[in-house]
């Protein structure tokens, strides 16, 4: 009873969490199990050997869900922002340079800051052949070796090369080209390696996730 009482110090911060009589299982704040649990014995034995890839993955599937959920807001804004420039153009044939670049900068912060919440969900669109129809197990090696071999090394090398390309934007103060259009282009160039920073998280989470499913799959057919 000793170590339960210490468990629950060390994760009293967390939102809801619960004793059972044999095991302690504590929730992720709006992450659902399995991959916001862990499950721990008495005396520290850990029964779920995979229990920090669940947390891990918990962590990251929370980060992206609210950047997702935030960047959404987004589309409001750039909603007004599209309707203020037709009414201009409309009734009063004016636009200015600074509302059509921002118009293509909330765009593309759209898609940047919401392909990790998608890939989280699974609704990037995709061609499917034969993923739908495969097991359980069959899929989470091709979600491990798609992320290890091809999602993962591209995130990692668009990382790089976007980094660099908004870093040189940086050290030259780049701003519009257009007279009056909007300064500090280096922001919107430094938004590509956020992207796909968030990108890679989730990408690592949903390799997490696999190994977690091809554990769980051998665990029920042994």
């Amino acid at each position: 009873m000793v170590f339960l009482k210490d468990i629950k110090k060390t994760f009293e911060k967390m939102n809801s969490w619960k004793i059972r009589q044999k095991n302690v299982d504590f929730f992720i704040s709006g992450i659902n199990p399995p991959y916001g649990r862990a499950e721990i014995l008495y005396f520290g034995k850990v029964k779920n050997r995979y229990m920090w890839l669940q947390f891990i993955s918990s962590a990251i599937d929370s980060l992206n869900e609210k950047v997702g959920k935030a960047a959404s807001w987004l589309t409001i804004l750039l909603v007004a922002l599209v309707c203020y420039d037709v009414a201009m153009r409309s009734l009063f044939n004016e636009t200015a340079a600074w509302v059509m670049e921002l118009e293509w900068h909330l765009f593309a912060l759209l898609f940047l800051l919401g392909g990790a919440y998608t890939f989280k969900h699974d609704a990037h669109v995709r061609v499917d052949l034969f993923y739908s129809n495969f097991s359980k197990r069959d899929k989470a090696w091709v979600n491990l070796t798609g992320g290890v071999v091809f999602l993962i090394p591209w995130c990692i090398l668009l990382i790089y090369v976007s980094f660099h390309y908004g870093l040189e934007s940086f050290k030259i103060r780049e701003g519009s080209p257009d007279p009056g259009g909007l300064p500090a282009r280096y922001i919107i160039k430094f938004a590509i390696a956020i992207g796909f920073f968030l990108l890679l998280l989730q990408a690592i989470s949903s390799v997490f996730k696999a190994i977690i499913d091809l554990q769980e799959t051998k665990r029920e057919t042994t």
